[in-house]
């Protein structure tokens, strides 16, 4: 399905159509995709399977590519208990959101911030994600999202370890 999507986004930019952008489905979203950070910060599983598609797949930030069943388990309690991880984020900050609506399509670029404690230290983790929504029966469900974590400026003369 990311394919199928992908695809759909390419063809849609190849034929020069500029985004039937419509007020209405940029409100409504944005508003499912606050909703769906908002349900990454709560780790609700129950939320995250109503907001995504039955075909979802997602890129994780180590490129790793889950399914809908591994991502809504990664967030369900057995898997919290598993993995360590509190119940919940500290906070899930939006800092950047463009959307662009394509017909039925919808693709959102947001840059991010995780804040959380490890070990007991308080951490904040930038990421920037892609989300490729589909609106099916007036409904926009998630079908897609790859997110990348933005690593700190590299000062001048050093190197990146990879």
């Amino acid at each position: 399905m990311l394919l199928t999507a992908m695809l759909l986004f390419v063809s849609v930019l190849a034929q020069g159509a500029p985004p039937s952008q419509t007020a209405a489905s940029v409100k409504e979203v944005t508003a499912q995709t606050r909703r769906y950070f908002d349900a990454v910060r709560r780790h609700d599983a129950v939320e995250l399977d109503e907001i995504f598609s039955p075909d979802y797949t997602e890129v994780s930030p180590l490129g790793q590519v889950d399914k809908r069943a591994q991502v809504v388990g990664f967030y369900q309690v057995a898997a919290r208990a598993q993995t360590g991880q509190s119940a919940e984020l500290g906070e899930v900050t939006v800092d950047e959101l463009a959307v662009n609506v394509y017909g039925d399509v919808a693709v959102v670029i947001a840059g991010e911030s995780f804040k959380m404690s490890v070990a007991g230290t308080p951490v904040s983790r930038p990421m920037r994600s892609t989300l490729v929504w589909h609106r099916r029966a007036g409904v926009w469900t998630l079908v897609s999202s790859h997110h990348t974590a933005i690593r700190p400026p590299v000062a001048p003369g050093k190197t990146v370890e990879r």
